[in-house]
């Protein structure tokens, strides 16, 4: 329902990372790689103080360096750190305070994968909104059904916070999973247009576009049809854009469009963002 996009990732990254994000409108978590349930297990005298002073500091220096990037909608505390440990507990709880000591009007979460049961125990309910790591038909087994469950579960432990998934994948790589790529794509896909087509008719062209019926599908609003006419040499001659109708999940849209010169004879055609960032291309 917001018409953005959204992604987080497992350390800090590279300026020209952000700066690409702040251009292109993509809203990102920065995180500090505190990671792993045996991180906060069988700990030594000071060992945890250690972890958590090091946490503390990389965290220090993410939040003054990235701050005043628009991009960075959240910061990251840490992954999968076992927030029903009650020792994990209190690091994520000292990463929590300090950044929002340091910059008290970003969101803050931290990666949780901890939420299968009992979810009301975990820490993961103490930050601005909830992340959750969930591999349903795969590392978790289940089914998409068992997924549906297990959100409505976290929903009714805390009704006041958004949820967003937060890692999901597919791993076909063990002999008990043939399948390979095919499926990682069908798994990992996430763009909203499900496919573009272009139906020709002597010089006049059709665009069908069809959104995604099913997660992560989300009503596209402000996308633009943009087309561009190429010659020979690969020389482009004429550019243009056609708004779209706004386009809920499941939904199919055809839009004429065409070249008014004589001298086209390739096409490249691309779905846009608002944020003018293509998300599907074809050639025709």
């Amino acid at each position: 329902e917001l018409n953005c996009v959204l992604t987080r990732v497992h350390w800090q990254q590279d300026r020209r990372v952000l700066d690409y994000c702040d251009r292109h409108g993509i809203l990102i978590q920065l995180e500090v790689p505190t990671w792993g349930g045996g991180t906060f297990q069988g700990l030594g005298p000071g060992e945890l103080e250690t972890i958590t002073r090091n946490g503390l500091d990389q965290l220090g220096e993410m939040i003054a360096r990235d701050r005043n990037h628009p991009c960075v909608f959240s910061w990251g505390l840490c992954n999968e750190v076992d927030g029903q440990n009650p020792v994990a507990q209190e690091f994520v709880r000292r990463m929590l305070r300090e950044a929002k000591s340091l910059d008290p009007g970003r969101l803050c979460s931290y990666a949780s994968n901890s939420l299968q049961t009992t979810p009301e125990r975990d820490v993961a309910g103490e930050m601005d909104f909830i992340e959750w790591n969930e591999y349903y038909e795969s590392w978790y087994g289940g089914d998409p059904a068992a997924m549906r469950a297990n959100l409505e579960t976290i929903h009714r432990a805390f009704p006041d916070k958004p949820i967003v998934i937060s890692e999901y994948g597919y791993c076909a790589c063990t002999a008990d999973r043939p399948e390979n790529d095919p499926r990682r794509i069908e798994i990992l896909r996430t763009r909203p247009v499900g496919s573009l087509e272009i139906k020709a008719g002597g010089r006049a062209f059709v665009a069908v576009v069809r959104t995604r019926p099913d997660l992560p599908a989300y009503t596209l609003r402000g996308y633009k049809l943009r087309w561009t006419a190429y010659g020979n040499g690969a020389i482009p001659l004429e550019r243009g854009e056609i708004a779209l109708p706004d386009l809920v999940p499941g939904s199919v849209s055809e839009t004429p469009f065409g070249p008014k010169g004589p001298d086209a004879g390739r096409l490249l055609v691309e779905i846009v963002r608002p944020t003018g960032f293509s998300v599907a291309s074809v050639r025709a």
